[in-house]
């Protein structure tokens, strides 16, 4: 986001990453499934692969979930069959998976930072540029301040047409899905389900957890500054007076 308004205005300001302790659980797993964890409508195709991919390895050790069967299809509440602001699942249910394979379609995903707040082992594309789109896509918000000529390519793109590989990987870079550590990359669902296997899921669940409470705590210290520069600046403004 930060980067974005840079690319706008040409100005430069301090970005503080979003932290889900809102979730109020953590990584717990009671289960032996993997979460495959696409909101929305996009990625049925992919989970079709992984599942052919299972069928083809019956001494696999996981199976997975697909993040829609969580959901109730009951026409008598049709709020918990709704897959986007979805206000009727529980956190504690999403840690109880082993791991959870995301495919993201959005640059700003909040599930990506509530499942790392949780240290839910998180398994994402290698190639990340295939998959991002969402806020991206809006070409109203593809405006520059007049004057001003930002010497990279825009963030914005029209979703019906192809994306150029120099741009997606230039933005791409500036995500969480590619900043945050621990996070567990795969090239291929072959790759994927050998990653899964060999993987200690709570190795990485704690360093995930470290890295949040470390975050927490640079957040604290930023907000601490700008509270300080706002109390001085309203005690000159009263001095003014």
């Amino acid at each position: 986001l930060a980067e974005e308004i840079a690319w706008q205005t040409g100005l430069r300001l301090p970005a503080v990453r979003i932290l889900g302790f809102h979730t109020r659980a953590t990584y717990m797993p009671s289960r032996s499934q993997v979460l495959v964890a696409r909101p929305g409508t996009s990625g049925a195709l992919a989970e079709c692969v992984m599942n052919r991919f299972l069928d083809l390895a019956p001494q696999f050790p996981f199976t997975f979930t697909q993040f829609q069967d969580l959901f109730s299809n009951s026409a008598e509440d049709p709020a918990k069959a709704r897959e986007i602001y979805n206000v009727t699942l529980k956190f504690d249910v999403l840690a109880s998976f082993q791991a959870a394979v995301m495919l993201p379609y959005d640059t700003s995903l909040m599930l990506l930072w509530e499942f790392y707040a949780m240290g839910v082992p998180l398994f994402v594309p290698r190639q990340l540029w295939r998959w991002l789109f969402g806020q991206h896509t809006r070409q109203d918000l593809a405006t520059q301040v007049t004057g001003y000529m930002f010497d990279t390519p825009s963030p914005f793109f029209n979703p019906y047409e192809p994306l150029d590989l120099a741009r997606a990987r230039f933005w791409t870079r500036y995500t969480d899905w590619a900043l945050l550590p621990h996070i567990q990359y795969f090239r291929s669902v072959a790759d994927l389900l050998e990653k899964l296997v060999g993987c200690d899921f709570s190795q990485v669940s704690a360093s995930m957890k470290e890295f949040t409470s470390l975050s927490l705590v640079r957040n604290v210290e930023v907000w601490r500054r700008v509270m300080q520069r706002l109390q001085a600046a309203l005690l000159l403004c009263v001095a003014k007076k």
